[in-house]
């Protein structure tokens, strides 16, 4: 079982742990992040065997993370595609890729970093790190999932390169490697090295570009939606710089750890405030499941979910993750990203075992209509307050969020739960 406690000692990661990590990431990785499902996937198969060499991972802090260098590792594409995945093959062939370049220039690959707070995101940077035999840093770049790269704080970090940024398919049979770079002149076109300095104006450019290059590559047939990706390799300094959000896999792991007991959502309200001091209000229901809808993409599930009250309908839309939650769509805004957007179901009796948290596409079936299981059930709708980092608009992560809501539709200012 796992030995981290309140963040201050090394968390040895167990199939049972990283079981319960999945599930509170789930809850806060804002209704993206990947499936529970797939992520639940992938940890049944690790135990200690011809893929994985050890049952169990470590997890430290940032500033103990101090033996080598560090890479940003994650599935990126459609959620409902990966959910059938056995093992991270993707990520881990990217992940190699890296460890090679590295070695060339003298350096080590030492530290696997999620990309985002998730069920899956989570669950592949442990099973990366265990397949390799690497440590995973307890940290993320945005303490929720995000829909695209300059939403995470890797990319408003000053001198850190997203270059060179990898892609390879789950067959393993295709390896695509991406550098962008903004010069002021042609002239100065040259290929870039890992941990090469740009200037910070550069940085968001670039991580947006590389987005916005991978997803036509992941929507070829060979892709199949979705690949392996890493980027962003770290020295231990820039990892202190970058990775401002900490702590979130003990958070995760702390919060699916408690799930079973909370009897309804106020348990679950008072466990985040009390027990992991994450603030969180419930911003409709009780209320039923009434539909779900789902079109994939581009590298994006996008659709919306509804609950009902009687005869009021709160809307959550979502491109991956959940962006707006709303009462009759865009009308009555009760929350917006960048704060998150969750979903708990009210237990219907005690001791069940069943989940109580889900991302989007856990509330669908394989045909992409709301689960029979699951409609007409009783949900609660929780907002939560994330770091003050992605609400800061000279910082650049707000705008990215702000023009994708208007993208949406919404045009008006993004809502939060707290005062900002």
């Amino acid at each position: 079982m796992a030995t981290f406690a309140n963040g201050e000692t090394r968390l040895k990661m167990t199939q049972e742990a990283l079981r319960q990590t999945a599930m509170g990431a789930c809850f806060l990785g804002s209704g993206g992040g990947g499936t529970l499902q797939s992520a639940l996937g992938l940890i049944e198969n690790f135990r200690s065997g011809e893929y994985y060499s050890d049952d169990t991972v470590e997890v430290v802090k940032v500033e103990d993370a101090t033996e080598g260098d560090a890479v940003v590792v994650a599935y990126i594409g459609a959620p409902a595609k990966i959910n059938h995945a056995a093992y991270p093959d993707g990520p881990v062939q990217a992940a190699v890729q890296v460890s090679s370049r590295l070695r060339e220039l003298g350096r080590r690959l030492a530290y696997i970093v999620p990309a985002e707070t998730g069920a899956l995101g989570f669950t592949v940077a442990c099973l990366v790190a265990a397949k390799l035999g690497l440590k995973v840093v307890d940290a993320d770049g945005a303490g929720r999932a995000v829909p695209s790269l300059p939403q995470l704080t890797f990319s408003i970090t000053e001198g850190l390169s997203p270059n060179p940024a990898i892609v390879v398919n789950q067959d393993k049979n295709l390896c695509v490697t991406v550098n962008a770079s903004i010069l002021p002149d042609v002239a100065d076109c040259v290929q870039h090295k890992p941990g090469q300095q740009f200037p910070a104006a550069r940085i968001e450019d670039l991580s947006r570009i590389i987005d916005n290059l991978m997803r036509p590559i992941i929507s070829e047939p060979a892709f199949d939606q979705f690949g392996g990706l890493a980027l962003w390799i770290m020295t231990p300094e820039q990892m202190r710089k970058a990775l401002r959000i900490r702590n979130t896999l003990w958070k995760a792991w702390a919060l699916g750890a408690g799930l079973p007991g909370f009897a309804s959502s106020d348990d679950l309200l008072e466990y985040l405030k009390e027990k992991l001091r994450i603030t969180a209000h419930r911003l409709f229901g009780p209320a039923q499941l009434t539909n779900a809808e789902i079109n994939t993409e581009g590298g994006f599930d996008v659709g919306k979910v509804d609950f009902t009250d009687n005869d009021r309908i709160c809307t959550v839309q979502y491109q991956n993750e959940s962006l707006i939650a709303g009462l009759k769509k865009y009308d009555d805004p009760l929350c917006t990203a960048p704060d998150s957007i969750a979903y708990f179901l009210e237990p219907s009796e005690t001791g069940s075992n069943e989940p109580k948290v889900f991302s989007n596409g856990d509330l669908l079936s394989e045909d992409g209509s709301l689960r029979e299981d699951l409609k007409g059930r009783m949900f609660s709708v929780i907002g939560i307050a994330v770091d003050d980092v992605l609400w800061e608009q000279d910082a650049g992560i707000f705008t990215t969020f702000r023009d994708l809501l208007r993208k949406m539709g919404y045009h008006g200012e993004p809502v939060s739960i707290i005062p900002r």
